[in-house]
Order: C-alpha cells, then structure tokens, then sequence
C-alpha cells in the first residue's frame, strides 16, 4: 500500500518557462514505510497515463525523505508541492497544468 508514503512535486522549466521543453518531476516516499521497488513500479505505471496529458517529456526524480533532507533538493530546485503522489494521473495532470498557469500569471 502506497497510500501516504509518497509526495510528488515539480520543479524546473515547467513553473518558469513559456516554452518548457520538459517536466520535472520529483517523488519523495518513506522507505521506511515503501520499498524502492514498489515507488519505482508507481512512478512507471503513471508515467503511462501523464505522458498523456502532457505535451512534453518527462523526467522523474526519486528520492528517499532522508536522501531529500539530506541533499536540500526541494529547497535547492524550488520545487512545488503537487500533491500526495497517489492521485489519479488526470488530476495529477490537471494540477501540474493549474500550476504552471499560476506561476506564469505571477511571473515565474
């Protein structure tokens, strides 16, 4: 069960660009709750169905919470909170499109 273990956010070209040539996606899950295999199974099966939605690559990054904490990447990168990475791909989608529409409106 996967349910509450992973988090899923988005940094990069996506949120400061007109034109993003890719979409950066990072999930952060508790390995103490999920193993790696599980999480990477996850992200494969919505890779399927976002790809869809979205006109553009994407690229995934997975990181434990401890790796996270450890590297700083979410403050690093600027990263985005989308959302607990269970949703449905299509809301997934739709939030990373309101997002990005957000941020364009103020500006990056």
């Amino acid at each position: 069960m996967i349910d509450g273990c992973v988090s899923l956010y988005v940094f990069g070209s996506w949120l400061r660009s007109e034109s993003p040539n890719d979409i950066d996606l990072l999930w952060v899950f508790d390995k103490e709750k999920i193993p790696t295999a599980e999480v990477l199974s996850h992200v494969c099966m919505k890779e399927e169905t976002l790809a869809g939605g979205l006109s553009v690559p994407i690229h995934h990054t997975i990181l434990s919470v401890s790796e996270e904490r450890e590297l700083g990447f979410i403050q690093e990168t600027e990263a985005v909170w989308v959302g607990d990475g269970v949703k449905e791909s299509e809301v997934l989608s739709r939030q990373l499109h309101e997002l990005r529409e957000i941020r364009m409106r103020k500006g990056g």
